[in-house]
C-alpha cells in the first residue's frame, strides 16, 4: 500500500514538473516478493514483503533546455 502511494506521488510530481523539462526520466528497481509463513496462529499467512534481495529504489533524471 505504501509503495502504491509513493508511486502515485512520484507520478503526480513528475506530471506537474514536466512542463519545465524537455526530458524527464524515472528509473529504479522495485524489489518485492510474496512470502508464505506456516504455523502462525495455527495456519498460514501470505504477505507481500519489500526488499527481499536488494531493496527498492528510484530516481528522477531531467534535462532542461
Amino acid at each position: 500500500m505504501k509503495l502504491l502511494q509513493l508511486a502515485t506521488c512520484v507520478l503526480a510530481w513528475t506530471a506537474t514538473c514536466a512542463h519545465a523539462q524537455n526530458q524527464v526520466e524515472v528509473y529504479g528497481i522495485v524489489d518485492a516478493g510474496v512470502t508464505r509463513v506456516s504455523g502462525v496462529r495455527g495456519g498460514t499467512v501470505n504477505q507481500l514483503s519489500s526488499g527481499i534481495m536488494e531493496g527498492s529504489r528510484f530516481g528522477l533524471r531531467g534535462n532542461e533546455a
